[in-house]
Formats: structure tokens, sequence, C-alpha cells
């Protein structure tokens, strides 16, 4: 069994020193290097596997970036420049993006478009942006649905108004004209003053 961690040394004799090894747990041995044991300074650090345990991503607050590493080969895969400080990230269940947030409120999801991987260059060439008629494809899409949407309420509009006007109908005819017994006092009174 194999996990990840960032190991920094620190001691009295020693500078502090930062680094990313993927350590082996039953033995406790490095096995494989992904940042080399080098001073970056003291700053907050995000560390993880992505769901398929593929790659290793790694945040350094510092620098503002995120690099990807290619977990089979240590070999990093990606280098981007945050535009704000990172303060959650995600990895998509199929493992092909990642979802990062940042303190100002930006969500941005990210392809891994790793060219050791010739799925992805299927993948990447099926996303939306990619598709060069995709805005008039959208534009159609939109006015089919207003058109759906549209054509539904006249439905319902008409559907109500028939049922009102069965409802009026219905009662009108059970409405039958009132006598003088029936009739309040006062309106009867009303009545009676404007004949004079």
């Amino acid at each position: 069994m194999a996990a990840m961690a960032c190991m920094p040394l620190q001691g009295q004799d020693k500078k502090h020193q930062g680094g990313l090894e993927l350590l082996e747990l039953k033995r406790g041995h490095s096995v494989k290097t992904f940042i080399p044991k080098v001073a970056e300074g003291v700053f907050t650090v995000i560390c993880m596997f992505n769901q398929t345990d593929e790659y290793v991503l790694y945040y350094h607050s510092g620098k503002k970036t995120l690099r990807v590493f290619r977990t089979s080969d240590a070999k990093m895969i990606a280098n981007f420049r945050m535009q704000a400080e990172l303060s959650a990230v995600e990895s998509t269940e199929d493992g092909k993006n990642i979802v990062l947030g940042t303190v100002d409120g930006c969500v941005s999801v990210l392809a891994l478009a790793d060219p050791a991987k010739p799925e992805m260059k299927e993948y990447l060439a099926g996303l939306p942006s990619r598709d060069e008629e995709w805005k008039k494809k959208t534009e159609k899409l939109k006015a089919h649905t207003l058109f759906k949407a549209a054509a539904s309420i006249a439905k319902l509009s008409t559907k109500f108004n028939n049922s009102n006007n069965n409802e009026n109908a219905d009662d009108d005819e059970h409405v039958q004209p009132a006598t003088e017994e029936e009739t309040p006092r006062e309106d009867r009174d009303a009545d009676e003053e404007e004949e004079l």
C-alpha cells in the first residue's frame, strides 16, 4: 500500500526544506520523488491524489501554482498559475477534470490533458469549448427550448381559461334570481328609495 506525503525536513541543523515524495507505508521508504527537497519557504500547501489515483495535485500558495504529476512515473504534466489563492480543489470521479475554487469566488474546471493517454485527445476534441459550431448549436437549442416553453405556457393558459369558463357556466346555471323574501332588508330599502 502506498501513500503520498509532503515531506518538510525540519531540525536545528537543517534549513526548512520542502519536497514531495511518494512513500510506501509498509516499509516507510520513498518510492518516487515528485519535487526534490529544496527550500521553498513556509507557505500553505494543498496536496492530494485525484479520484482515480493516476495524478498527484500539488498547490503551493507562495508560487500560486497548481502542479499536476503523473503517479506512475512522477512526471509533471501541468503547471497552472492561479489568479487567486486556492481554497478548494476536487477531482471528478472519472479523473479527467479537476474543479478549483479560489478565495475571490471563482470556480474553474480544468481538463487533465495527459499526452501519454491517447483517449484524452478524443475527450478534449469533444468538449463544447473546442467545437467551432458550439455557439450556433446552443442558440438553436435555446430557441427550441424557448419555443417549447412558450407552447407549454399557451397550452396551460388555454386549459386554465377553458376550465374557468366551464366553472362560470356551471355557476350561472345554478344561480337563480333572488325573490323579495331572499333579498336583504337594506337592499330592498335602497331599491325603494331609488324608485321614489
